[in-house]
């Protein structure tokens, strides 16, 4: 994963080959592995969402073709014998 978020990255035509974009696990959680991924862009003046929106979405692109999810936490409600308190 981390060497895939690089590649995409870096194939961004303005993410600077130096210094190299670099991807880390930030963290264990409970619904998955939060990842981190920082990179330098030419031409800042231009704007860098739209560079980070570039870079999402060829993400979001190059994980679900080996079907690779986006994890999204869930939540059940369940009810346990007996009644509901009332208001």
């Amino acid at each position: 994963m981390l060497a895939l978020l690089t590649d995409i990255a870096g194939r961004h035509p303005r993410v600077l080959p130096d210094p190299a974009p670099v991807a880390q696990v930030r963290e264990l959680a409970d619904s998955g592995i939060n990842l981190e991924l920082g990179l330098w862009i030419s031409e800042p003046e231009g704007g860098s969402q739209n560079v980070r929106s570039d870079v999402l979405v060829q993400v979001l692109s190059e994980f679900r073709a080996p079907g690779i999810e986006i994890p999204f936490p869930q939540r059940d409600v369940r009810r346990l014998a007996g009644e509901f308190p009332k208001p």
